[in-house]
C-alpha cells in the first residue's frame, strides 16, 4: 500500500494532482480515451531532503480558483502556491513567504 500518495481531483473531472505526501513531489494525471491519458510532472524536485521525508508531511488544499492549490508542509509550516494548466508553461510552484 502506498500510504504516502494522495490524489486531489480537479474540478475538470478528468484531471487529478498526484501528491507524494512524503516529499512534496506532484504530477498532473489525466485519464480518458486513447491518446488522452498522461502523467506529467508539476514539480521536478523534492521539497525536502530524503532524511526529512515522513508520510503525510505535505497536504494539498484546493482554492476557489480551479487552477490554483496551496501545498502545506505540516512540519515546518511552509506554503507553496501550486498552479496547473493544460500547457506546461502555465504550471508553477512558488513558495509563499
Amino acid at each position: 500500500m502506498l500510504s504516502h500518495i494522495d490524489f486531489s481531483r480537479l474540478k475538470t473531472y478528468i484531471f487529478f494532482i498526484k501528491l507524494n505526501t512524503r516529499n512534496g513531489r506532484m504530477w498532473l494525471v489525466q485519464f480518458g480515451n486513447d491518446g488522452h491519458r498522461i502523467i506529467d510532472d508539476l514539480n521536478f524536485k523534492d521539497l525536502v531532503t530524503l532524511d526529512k521525508e515522513v508520510n503525510d508531511r505535505f497536504t494539498l488544499y484546493s482554492t476557489q480558483n480551479i487552477y490554483t492549490f496551496l501545498l502545506l508542509d505540516q512540519f515546518d509550516g511552509k506554503i507553496w502556491q501550486v498552479q496547473w494548466g493544460f500547457d506546461a508553461k502555465e504550471r508553477i510552484i512558488v513558495p509563499i513567504e
